[in-house]
């Protein structure tokens, strides 16, 4: 078992909807804090924008991550489109072993057969990556 570090745990410093603090955290000072404390696995959600960082960004993340010898697991919130392939492939980018997904996002609210659509849709790459 590893202990973890989720960007969860840093809500306020990332900053909620209506109270955006003056400095919001960010993926690396996540990762500064995790490499602090002695925490080798750092589990970014979605209260940090991560997928939308320009990719030359996250990609100096994985690698100040793998440096640090500090693991990354994806947190990614809503399936719809072609959302849950596109956090599939930044998770396999950052050599994430998990890829924690809450499927609703918003006013979407999938029906299970829904969701069982959109995994099977995704199954051949999610078994390429973690089969």
């Amino acid at each position: 078992m590893k202990l973890a570090l989720s960007s969860y745990a840093y809500n306020w410093a990332v900053g909620i909807p209506g109270h955006p603090p003056n400095r919001p955290m960010t993926v690396f000072d996540l990762l500064d804090q995790a490499i602090q404390l002695g925490v080798h696995v750092v589990q970014v959600v979605d209260n940090i924008p991560f997928e939308i960082l320009p990719r030359e960004e996250q990609d100096h993340f994985a690698q100040c991550a793998r440096q640090a010898g500090v693991e990354i697991e994806v947190g990614m919130r809503g399936i719809q489109g072609n959302h849950l392939e596109e956090g599939i492939y930044l998770a396999e980018r950052m050599d994430a072993m998990i890829l924690r997904v809450v499927v609703d996002k918003g006013d979407y609210r999938p029906i299970p057969d829904e969701i069982v659509r959109v995994i099977k849709k995704n199954s051949p790459q999610i078994g390429k990556i973690w089969g």
